[in-house]
């Protein structure tokens, strides 16, 4: 009888195992996509605002009218796919820490709503900013075009911060509180 018992418990534990393993591969995947897809989203937020937004008032009219064009051009079909790619991308690296690791998980949670609320900020603030950018030229400048833009400015500057600090978060679950594997021994 104690072998059979020993076998059992051999043969349960090995499975066990082999779903921890595969669900801990589940997880280092995901979040691999999840990380890839939000550091992207952060790159373009961080990238314009330090290499070009910060400098949008010293920029000529017809400059601003010009880059503002391109930048929308060029971002807004992709941001449109990215984003919700990148914060859909989230569930199930909560779904895989729900249940092993509450500090990786809550972390990854706050970064979630990080992110959620920099895609508020792009659907409510930027973009109805961005399609009013794109109507203007030379001649149909509103007479506040000035303080459109900085508001769009500010509201970047405050998008960027929001997602630099989502990603912090999300890097922080998945590489500083990760799970300790214990090996169990049989005698």
């Amino acid at each position: 009888m104690q072998s059979v018992e020993r076998i059992r418990a051999a043969f349960f534990t090995r499975s066990e195992d082999r779903i921890e393993t595969r669900s801990s591969h589940a997880l280092g995947i995901w979040q691999f996509i999840n990380i890839f897809l939000l550091s992207l989203v952060t790159g373009v937020f961080w990238g314009t605002w330090l290499g070009l937004s910060r400098s949008m008032r010293s920029l000529s009219t017809t400059t601003f009218l010009e880059v503002a064009h391109a930048m929308i051009g060029n971002l807004g079909v992709i941001m449109a796919m990215l984003m919700p790619a990148a914060i859909l991308s989230t569930l199930p690296v909560l779904y895989l820490l729900s249940r092993r690791r509450p500090k990786a998980f809550y972390a990854t949670l706050v970064g979630l709503m990080l992110f959620v609320i920099a895609l508020l900020i792009t659907l409510l603030v930027e973009v109805p900013l961005d399609l009013q950018f794109q109507q203007w030229t030379l001649t149909n400048l509103p007479a506040n075009w000035q303080q459109l833009r900085d508001r769009w400015e500010f509201w970047h500057v405050v998008r960027s911060w929001v997602s630099v600090i989502g990603l912090a978060l999300m890097l922080g679950a998945a590489l500083l509180w990760r799970e300790t594997v214990t090996r169990r021994t049989f005698s």
